[in-house]
Order: C-alpha cells, then structure tokens, then sequence
C-alpha cells in the first residue's frame, strides 16, 4: 500500500482524497546526511516534506562565518513556495532522511483547485512560523538545557507523550545547542522522575515542574 497520500494527509491535515490528488505531484526520496537541497543563491524550484530526518538552513555572512538561521523536522515543509526562488541560504539534510518532494509550481497550481490543501499548507505554514518565532525567542532567553526542556513540551501531546521517542540530535539541532547538551538535559529530567521512557516513546509526567525549568 502506498504510505504517501497517509504521510501527506498527516502532515497537512487534508483529507484522504486531497492527499490522492497530491501523491500523483509527489516523489518520496531517500536524502544522505549532508545532502544539499538547494545551495545559498540558487534558485529552487521544489519542496519536500520531511517525513524522517532533520535539515538544516544556514548561510554565510559577510565574515565567512558560517551561521545557521532555522532547523527543520519531521511534518515540516521546507524549499521553495508557492513561487520557485532563489534561497538566502543552503538547504542541507542533517541526517539520513525520507523526504516527499513536490514540484513547487504543481503543488502551488494545485493548491489554487483544491481548498483543502490550500487550507492544510497555509495551517503548516502558520504553525512552522509560529514555532520559529517560539525558538528564537528562546535562544535569547532561556539556556540551552532550558531550551531543550521548551522544545519537549512543545512535542508533546495533551497527556505528556511525544511518540515516538524523539531524536535528539534532531531535538538539539532545532535548538541550536550539542547532542551532548540535549542527552544529559534528557536523563537529568528522567532522574528526577519528570519524564519517563517507555515503549510508545517519552512521557512528560509533569508539565509544569518541567516548565520551572525553563530558565
């Protein structure tokens, strides 16, 4: 059974038959960890849809230093849209990852027939932004640990569970601190009994005592 019209009605919140009618533009890719989308400047003329993995979106500032600008994982719409363009900045697989790629003026037409998915890539959008705008604030806010704790609450469900368990390198990567960082952030909290690990993934036991960490 084909898992693209599912992972796509999943990840913009259409319906069964408007993710059909999407799968017949999409092309579900296997990416190498370091794998560039599209380089800084160049112009990109698709999207993809991270199903598995992370990316990475980083530039080169006047200084040739290398700064990174925004992370991306899974259920996330990244490259170019609703028009191809030019990137600020490179786009970059920062681990193995299974991607859906759609051709950006295919998707954009598409979008225009169907309300639904119209409807599922301007909610994505919204929600992509919104935790954007929640990550740099952070970075100037709260330490790294904090920032670590922030992005498990945002994972999870009602109930506390991120399922499945998260990667995280990915998780560190979004908030731009070490995979070291982000596993001893991770035991610390399961030490003190605020998350618990269990077959389904990682569970949250307190919110609101891992939230008196944020700092």
């Amino acid at each position: 059974m084909d898992k693209v019209p599912i992972l796509l009605a999943a990840a913009l919140g259409c319906s069964g038959e408007v993710a059909a009618r999407a799968a017949a533009i999409a092309v579900p890719r296997s990416l190498a960890r370091g794998h560039a989308y599209a380089r800084q400047g160049e112009v990109c003329g698709c999207c993809w849809i991270i199903v598995e993995g992370a990316a990475s979106l980083r530039a080169y500032g006047e200084d040739g230093q290398l700064v990174q600008l925004a992370s991306y994982g899974p259920g996330e719409l990244i490259g170019a849209f609703p028009q191809p363009r030019a990137l600020p900045a490179t786009l970059t697989a920062e681990s193995r990852s299974e991607v859906i790629e759609m051709n950006t003026r295919r998707l954009a037409q598409l979008a225009a027939d169907l309300p639904g998915l119209g409807l599922g890539l301007a909610a994505l959008l919204s929600a992509q932004q919104d935790a954007l705008l929640d990550r740099m604030a952070n970075r100037m806010i709260l330490s790294a640990v904090g920032r670590v704790y922030a992005e498990l609450l945002a994972l999870a469900d009602d109930s506390g569970l991120i399922a499945p368990a998260p990667v995280l390198s990915a998780v560190a990567l979004k908030v731009n601190t070490t995979r070291e960082t982000a596993s001893r952030a991770v035991a610390a909290a399961e030490r003190r009994g605020l998350i618990l690990r269990g077959p389904e993934g990682l569970r949250i036991a307190s919110r609101a005592r891992l939230e008196a960490l944020l700092v």
